[in-house]
């Protein structure tokens, strides 16, 4: 798991999440096992809660639906509402042929927080100088006084925001 913040200052409110993109250094053939990308708060200590997912944030791909050449896309049925606060990115699988590619710590600006990886004995182990390689896509909506509203999909620390115009009838 990786932990992220919704930071208060910048995402009063909160934000929608739109999607998850991890890095995959590798994968089984297209007959191996699923995996599954959850939302889950974490406790007063700053670890993932075990049982408790987000509400609709959890995808879960097949091996075909996994590239190990660029960013997988992880986008959930409908945006996932946060809160400010602290969220982690939990992946699952039962597929050992699943490895994700990691980075070192991340940057002071950045989202991502600390690294939880699950050991055989029931416990974690938690890396704050290794984060994945990944990028949160947040949903935003905004109404202008011509009765359109528009649907911006923003990427965490970059500027490159893709736009979709809906004609809204107001009767």
């Amino acid at each position: 798991s990786q932990t992220f913040k919704v930071d208060a200052n910048l995402f009063n409110d909160g934000l929608c999440l739109e999607s998850v993109r991890l890095s995959f250094a590798s994968k089984p053939q297209d007959t191996g096992g699923v995996v599954a990308l959850q939302i889950r708060p974490v406790d007063d200590n700053g670890s993932p809660r075990r049982n408790f997912v987000v509400p609709f944030s959890e995808k879960t791909l097949t091996p075909s639906e996994v590239t190990t050449t660029g960013l997988t896309d992880f986008t959930f049925e409908s945006p996932v509402y946060l809160g400010p606060g602290t969220y982690a990115i939990s992946v699952l699988t039962n597929d050992s042929e699943y490895t994700l590619n990691t980075t070192g710590a991340p940057s002071p600006n950045s989202p991502l927080e600390r690294m939880f990886v699950a050991r055989n004995d029931g416990q974690r182990t938690v890396y704050s100088d290794t984060s994945l390689v990944c990028t949160l896509v947040r949903h935003s909506f905004t109404v202008d006084n011509t009765a359109r509203i528009s649907r911006n999909i923003q990427v965490f620390g970059n500027n490159d925001g893709q736009s979709l115009l809906i004609e809204a009838h107001i009767f």
